[in-house]
């Protein structure tokens, strides 16, 4: 009798069991403006104005994903979420103005490249004083 409980509890947890299905997928948005200042104090953020789009409006940013790449030089991607269920999607431009902050904490000339998909958009200049 006992043997024949644990094989139903078996077939009933692992036949029932579904795989996982994220909601939504991780990708990359599309940088398309930045407006970064020329100069900053030493121990003060380094703030970057950022305007993201995508294709529609599925699309929500996130975060960004910023790798130290060398002394005082940075990597920066926009990251955003996609449906992966079929959905409607209202076909307008997404657009998403906001702000990267670096932190400035010794003095030196800081580099903050903004990437789309791995390819340099723009690479913005600041002298820490």
């Amino acid at each position: 009798m006992p043997k024949h409980i644990l094989l139903f509890a078996l077939v009933i947890f692992f036949g029932c069991t579904k795989p996982f299905k994220a909601k939504e997928s991780h990708v990359n948005l599309n940088i398309i403006e930045t407006q970064t200042p020329q100069t900053q104090n030493v121990g003060e953020d380094i703030v970057s104005q950022v305007k993201c789009s995508a294709e529609n409006l599925c699309y929500q940013f996130t975060n960004f994903q910023v790798n130290e790449t060398s002394e005082h030089e940075y990597e920066i991607h926009a990251i955003g979420t996609y449906p992966n269920h079929p959905t409607a999607c209202m076909q307008a431009i997404y657009y998403k103005d906001t702000t990267v902050k670096i932190n400035a904490a010794v003095k030196g000339q800081y580099l903050l490249h903004f990437l789309n998909n791995n390819v340099l958009f723009k690479t913005d200049t600041v002298e820490v004083n």
